[in-house]
């Protein structure tokens, strides 16, 4: 699924994923998030939760009780890191919905869990902070946000990865880059 998602096909993989029988997806945590994580990004947000809470089922019972119950994991790496992908996707999925509250609680649960290392999902939870505040009007705490995640990344990928966020009704993404420079103090380059 990221490699897909990285490169704009999501609606590919989800048609995909859509002619998977659902048994085989509800015993497959990380898919069942690559799952919601697509549904959400194609514009059906109202099917994400489900998703999310079949994946989340698994983490909570006993590793071994999961594995006798059905449950398949092909990546142990990204198992390892579903918490922290499930907090990120419910909090895209809130911000689509206009759950501004939810969108930064999730945001901020997202940057607890992911790891310091992993500087992609971090820049996309702290973008999600500063996109969500924003819009909320807490515009200190957007501009913080908004510097963090230039801290993590690059200027322009933090520019090329404004494309991928979720787009609220009511924030025009056109001219985040002029924002961004204007309101955060960066060079026009």
């Amino acid at each position: 699924w990221e490699a897909m998602d990285g490169s704009f096909q999501t609606a590919t993989w989800l048609d995909w994923v859509t002619k998977i029988p659902d048994k085989l997806i509800h015993h497959r945590p990380v898919l069942s998030t690559q799952y919601a994580w697509a549904l959400n990004d194609c514009g059906y947000p109202k099917d994400v939760e489900a998703h999310l809470q079949d994946a989340e089922k698994w983490l909570d019972i006993n590793r071994d009780e999961s594995v006798a119950s059905g449950m398949v994991i092909v990546d142990e790496a990204q198992f390892k890191s579903l918490p922290a992908m499930i907090a990120l996707a419910r909090s895209n999925n809130a911000q689509y919905l206009g759950d501004s509250s939810r969108a930064i609680k999730y945001a901020k649960l997202a940057l607890e869990l992911i790891p310091e290392k992993d500087l992609m999902r971090r820049a996309q939870a702290t973008a999600m902070l500063g996109t969500t505040n924003w819009e909320y009007g807490n515009l200190d705490a957007a501009r913080k946000a908004m510097k963090n995640w230039f801290e993590i990344g690059s200027y322009k990928s933090a520019i090329q990865t404004s494309e991928k966020l979720m787009k609220p009704p009511n924030i025009d993404f056109r001219n985040i880059g002029e924002f961004i420079r204007l309101k955060l103090d960066y060079p026009d380059e």
